[in-house]
C-alpha cells in the first residue's frame, strides 16, 4: 500500500477514535480541548496537518481524573472497540498520561517495538496541573526526577534504544524501583500546586517543558468554545491563539519543507479487520 495512502488511514482512525472520546466525553460533562498540532491543524488546516500522524487533547486534572473514572466503571473489561492505556489501569505503563487505543490495530513505533504487547493505534490524552509564576529549585529537581523515572519505567518494560549509555545504565542501576513509587512520586509531583489558588495551568509531561504551554485557566483555556477539525466541532482553548504562540510563536506560517517529514518513527501499521 503506497505510504501516503497508510499515512491517511492512520489519520482517519485516529478522528475515529478522537470521536468516540468526545462521545463519552459529552455525555458525561467532561471538558476537555484539542491540544499541540492537532489544535494547530484546526487552526491552520481545519483537520489534520497533512504531516502529521497522532491527535493530542488535553484535560485539567480533575476532568481527566474524572474520565479515568467513567472508562473504568464502565468500559473496563467490556468487549468495546476501545481500551484505555493508563497507570490508573496498569501501574507498569511507562508514560504519565493516557492513550485511548482501538483494539484490533497495531501501531508500532521505534520507541515501543521492545513493548510485551503490540499497542493499538491511539490518541494522547495529557493532564493539565496548576502552576506557580515561579518553580522552586527543590520543585525543578522533583520534575527531572520524574521525568528520570519515565525513562526508568520504559527500561523496565524492555524499551533499550536509549541514545545514552550512561542513562541506560541509570536505568538498569534503578530497575528495581516498584511501579508503585515511581506512580506515587510522579503523581504528588505534577499535582504538587493543585488546589492551592493559582491561575495558570500547563502540561508538566510536554517534552519541550511545561513553561512552553503554560496558560490562564479561565482567559486562555476556559470552558465552551469549540472549533472546527476535519468536519466537525471538537472542543478547545477560548483563547488558542495566545496559547499555541506561547507554545510555537508563529503557528499560522508554515515551517520549512525539509520540516514537515512524519515526527513518529514508525515500523509498522496493522488496521485490523477494517
Amino acid at each position: 500500500m503506497d505510504n501516503d495512502v497508510i499515512h491517511r488511514r492512520l489519520q482517519i482512525t485516529q478522528l475515529e477514535i478522537l470521536k468516540y472520546f468526545k462521545d463519552i466525553c459529552d455525555k458525561n460533562h467532561i471538558s476537555y480541548f484539542l491540544d499541540s498540532g492537532t489544535l494547530i491543524g484546526a487552526v491552520r488546516h481545519q483537520g489534520f496537518i497533512p504531516w502529521d500522524d497522532d491527535i493530542d487533547v488535553g484535560m485539567e486534572r480533575i476532568e481527566y481524573e474524572r474520565f479515568i473514572s467513567i472508562w473504568i466503571k464502565y468500559f473496563k473489561g467490556t468487549q468495546s472497540k476501545y481500551y484505555l492505556e493508563c497507570k490508573e489501569i496498569d501501574p507498569s505503563v511507562a508514560m504519565p498520561f493516557s492513550k485511548l487505543r482501538k483494539r484490533g490495530t497495531i501501531l508500532i513505533e521505534k520507541e515501543t517495538q521492545y513493548e510485551k504487547e503490540k499497542p493499538g493505534i491511539s490518541i494522547d490524552i495529557f493532564p493539565f496541573d496548576d502552576v506557580p509564576d515561579k518553580d522552586r529549585l527543590i520543585f525543578k529537581i522533583k520534575l527531572k526526577i520524574s521525568k528520570f523515572f519515565i525513562s526508568v519505567s520504559r527500561y523496565k518494560r524492555g524499551y533499550r534504544g536509549f541514545s545514552s549509555k550512561w542513562g541506560k545504565l541509570l536505568c538498569w542501576l534503578f530497575q528495581w524501583i516498584p511501579y508503585r513509587f515511581i506512580n506515587f512520586f510522579q503523581h504528588k509531583t505534577y499535582t504538587h500546586y493543585n488546589n492551592k489558588g493559582y491561575n495558570n495551568m500547563a502540561c508538566y509531561i510536554f517534552s519541550r517543558g511545561h513553561r512552553s504551554c503554560v496558560g490562564d485557566k479561565e482567559k486562555v483555556f476556559g470552558k465552551g468554545a469549540s472549533i472546527v477539525f476535519e468536519g466537525e466541532l471538537f472542543s478547545c482553548p477560548v483563547d488558542y491563539d495566545t496559547y499555541l504562540r506561547t507554545q510555537y510563536g508563529n503557528y499560522m506560517e508554515l515551517p520549512p519543507v525539509e520540516k514537515r517529514g512524519i515526527r513518529h518513527r514508525i515500523l509498522e501499521v496493522d488496521f485490523g479487520n477494517e
